[in-house]
């Protein structure tokens, strides 16, 4: 079952993808594969509570587990639950601080709580390791350095008006 729910995933037909992953953990409650993989077929149906759920099942079962400290980031990001997408982005980091995509990913999360000082730090060390990371050919071609950029561009601007005085502020002076 959990062979073909990953195959029926990679084809993108997540419904199917998630009966198999279901049937393939009534049979290994604790198959982390078939949680991982079941959480991000939640995920990408839009069903981010389901996904925690599968998520956090796996950090019961592997407590270092990255990818369930990422992904579950991303789901808490994506239900508005800022805060908890920084901690668990913050620990996938520190597990793996390589990981352009938790930088990038807790960046954004830093950006919604506004704190844009913190973002523009986590969007600027994405962008340096996946360029470290990309062939020199490449460029720019990396979704995650795109991705990074154009989130510093936007976060930059964000600060900048944040910590500028306003118009009445200056008058005043």
């Amino acid at each position: 079952y959990n062979n073909r729910g990953y195959a029926r995933r990679k084809l993108g037909l997540f419904e199917f993808a998630i009966e198999d992953y279901t049937r393939s953990l009534e049979l290994q409650p604790e198959n982390v594969k078939s949680l991982n993989n079941r959480g991000y077929c939640f995920a990408k149906l839009g069903q981010y509570e389901d996904a925690v759920r599968d998520y956090t099942q796996v950090l019961k079962i592997e407590p270092r587990n990255t990818h369930a400290f990422h992904n579950r980031g991303i789901s808490f990001d994506k239900l508005g639950e800022y805060n908890k997408a920084v901690e668990d982005l913050t620990e996938a980091v520190r597990l793996d601080p390589s990981n352009a995509n938790a930088l990038f990913n807790r960046g954004s999360a830093l950006d919604s709580l506004g704190e844009y000082d913190r973002a523009i730090a986590d969007f600027t060390q994405a962008l340096e390791l996946d360029m470290a990371s990309t062939r020199p050919n490449q460029g720019f071609g990396s979704p995650t350095t795109r991705a990074s950029m154009e989130s510093l561009q936007s976060v930059s601007r964000k600060s900048l008006t944040a910590s500028a005085p306003s118009r009445a502020q200056a008058q005043r002076a």
